[in-house]
């Protein structure tokens, strides 16, 4: 019953991407389009969009058996292609566009540029039109704030707009900020998916620090609709950046997140190390005015309706938010 409960909300969040795009009349459909990572977070989301769109759709992938374990709703689809990351050297078909999204934040930065390369190598080999590679937030912040993850993104940037200068390929960046939405990984070290696990769980909610920092959280079906704008419109040589442009310090954030709980008596808890998050480097927001201006991105889900959408999505029968994140949107 809860798989049936997922896949009806995630297909709902699905249709609405393709009845913005125009479902099969859409820019992309008849096109072959390569995404790496496409088994991640994100990466599903874009497959999938995709080939209800109509995109004859190649995915790369680490190992091919793995990814089929990991979406068996994948096995027989006639628009989708599996490719292992060797196979990208054998490999030579027409391909239209190429979305690279592989990441791992715990890559040297060197790790990084070389999975990138190894794509570009690819798309210009296939004579690919056009290349987005999806960045990070992290590459935006000053050289001596940049993490190994920052630094590895900003090689992979400076390599693949190389190429484009050179004539290889139409290359373009697109820098994501922080995301909230189904399929995200509850058990990764950020602070909204130890929110999301702690009500789930029925665990208190720990805010490290004094939870002034200042994030704002993207739903994926505005993402990808941003992303196809970017991919289809944007132009090349440009680096753009997507997120949400609703603002929330990470302590509101928990409170909205909290109120989920059919248990209102479990706290929120401060673990505060003495020293004020109100810094430059605590605000991790997206400048949206170019991807606003280029290829008229809109936000159109924000942070209440993701909180109550992704809760709806991870409640089970015994889980302490169920009931409660119906009545979220309205006290919002």
């Amino acid at each position: 019953m809860q798989n049936i409960h997922r896949i009806t909300q995630y297909n709902n969040d699905l249709n609405e991407i393709v009845q913005v795009m125009g479902g099969v009349r859409s820019p992309l459909s008849g096109k072959r389009v390569l995404v790496t990572g496409g088994t991640g977070f994100l990466g599903r989301w874009i497959v999938d969009s995709l080939l209800l769109l109509g995109v004859k759709v190649v995915v790369v992938s680490r190992s091919v058996g793995n990814a089929l374990c990991k979406m068996p709703c994948w096995q027989g689809e006639a628009n989708l292609t599996l490719l292992s990351y060797s196979g990208l050297k054998r490999e030579c078909f027409e391909i239209d566009y190429v979305i690279h999204c592989a990441t791992d934040y715990r890559h040297e930065p060197l790790e990084t540029l070389t999975l990138a390369e190894n794509v570009y190598d690819f798309a210009k080999k296939v004579r690919a039109k056009r290349v987005v590679f999806l960045s990070s937030g992290a590459a935006s912040a000053i050289e001596a704030q940049r993490t190994n993850y920052g630094v590895g993104k900003v090689l992979a940037e400076n390599s693949g707009m190389r190429l484009f200068e050179a004539g290889s390929f139409e290359f373009l960046v697109l820098r994501g900020y922080s995301f909230l939405g189904p399929f995200q990984d509850l058990g990764s070290n950020f602070a909204v998916t130890q929110f999301f696990s702690s009500v789930l769980e029925g665990r208190p909610m720990v805010i490290a620090g004094d939870g002034a920092s200042i994030r704002s959280y993207l739903y994926p079906v505005d993402f990808v609709l941003g992303l196809i704008k970017v991919l289809v419109g944007g132009r090349a040589g440009e680096i753009y950046e997507i997120g949400s442009e609703e603002p929330v310090e990470i302590r509101e954030l928990a409170r909205m997140i909290n109120e989920l709980r059919i248990d209102q008596g479990i706290e929120v808890v401060t673990k505060f190390s003495g020293t004020s998050s109100l810094s430059g480097s605590a605000r991790y927001l997206p400048n949206l005015n170019k991807i606003k201006d280029h290829v008229g991105f809109r936000q159109s889900i924000f942070l209440c309706e993701a909180i109550y959408r992704t809760a709806l999505f991870y409640q089970t029968s015994d889980s302490s938010c169920k009931i409660v994140a119906r009545n979220l949107s309205s006290s919002c």
